[in-house]
């Protein structure tokens, strides 16, 4: 708060635009006047004379498709338009213009018909996000097709966050529209029928995301067990069951060839060779079967690492 200026920052979902009017008010009341907002929740105010002033959003797409005409038909009804911001539009009016408890939506079907127009603009896109790319993502990165690195593994859990902030927008605003819905509908077996069906598959698919998501991760935990062996010409080692890194030292020369072989059955594998002391310089990720040669470009005492993640196999090394 800076003098006559003041910040704050305050999160509201699309579905809150009734707390949120009541938020504004509330800070008129105290004496500070509603100036703008920016994402992703920095509302401004200035300071003013406390005054009870009702504060109201609307969401109009079509209405904000001829603006002009938009904004007269609520300054007709002496309320003051604000400004626009993520398709929601801001009036205000005080209280002392009004007569009774005068609201821009005067019914619970006027509220559900923003209600639709918010579905269609905002909730529809965020739906069709969250099965054709949120959930195939999650579900690829979690069953392995993304890999095993850490970093994979973070997108896993940043997949899943994703997936229950919007699994929590969804029911916010299914349980708003219920409201609305059954208020106004004469079919109330009907319709609770159809959110009882709705609710249902949220939690199914919920079910079935948190299944993945914990059988995927099960095992990480799990102790190794392999055996590591050299030969005269380099070694080898059989995992039963990798879960970590397995590091080889040796000396080389420029112009030697480390030849690998590689059978990997299960899990995640990931290859890397480097100086000691220094950033790899060769790294290899493995998928069931591989080969790969490296010629070493100068001499020096070299760290052979394999890092497993329930991986089961065979890798041989041989040094030319």
């Amino acid at each position: 708060m800076m003098g006559n200026y003041k910040t704050t920052f305050r999160f509201f979902t699309i579905m809150q635009h009734e707390q949120e009017a009541e938020y504004l008010g509330r800070m008129h009341r105290d004496g500070w006047k509603f100036a703008g907002v920016d994402f992703p929740g920095f509302y401004h105010f200035v300071r003013s004379v406390p005054e009870d002033v009702v504060y109201q959003l609307d969401y109009n797409q079509d209405g904000l498709a001829h603006k002009s005409e938009y904004i007269q038909m609520f300054a007709d009804c002496g309320w003051e338009y604000l400004m626009d911001f993520f398709g929601y539009s801001y009036f205000r009016k005080p209280r002392a213009l009004m007569q009774g408890d005068e609201e821009i939506f005067c019914d619970d079907e006027s509220r559900l018909e923003m209600m639709k127009r918010v579905r269609k603009g905002r909730i529809l896109p965020m739906v069709i996000v969250f099965f054709f790319c949120i959930v195939p993502q999650f579900l690829l990165h979690a069953i392995g097709f993304g890999g095993g690195s850490p970093v994979q593994r973070g997108w896993s859990v940043t997949l899943l966050v994703c997936f229950f902030i919007y699994v929590f927008i969804f029911l916010l605003f299914s349980i708003k529209y219920y409201q609305y819905e059954r208020n106004i509908r004469k079919d109330k077996k009907g319709i609770l029928l159809k959110y009882i069906g709705l609710f249902s598959f949220i939690l199914i698919l919920s079910a079935i995301v948190i299944g993945v998501f914990v059988v995927s991760n099960r095992d990480r935990g799990r102790a190794s067990k392999y055996t590591l062996q050299e030969h005269e010409s380099g070694f080898s080692i059989g995992a039963e069951y990798l879960n970590g890194a397995v590091t080889q030292r040796q000396e080389l020369h420029k112009g030697d060839i480390i030849n690998g072989s590689l059978v990997l059955t299960e899990g995640n594998l990931q290859i890397e060779i480097g100086c000691e002391n220094e950033a790899p310089v060769f790294t290899e990720y493995v998928e069931k079967m591989g080969s790969f040669n490296y010629e070493i470009e100068k001499d020096g005492n070299y760290v052979i690492t394999c890092t497993g993640e329930n991986a089961e196999g065979s890798f041989y090394f041989e040094i030319q």
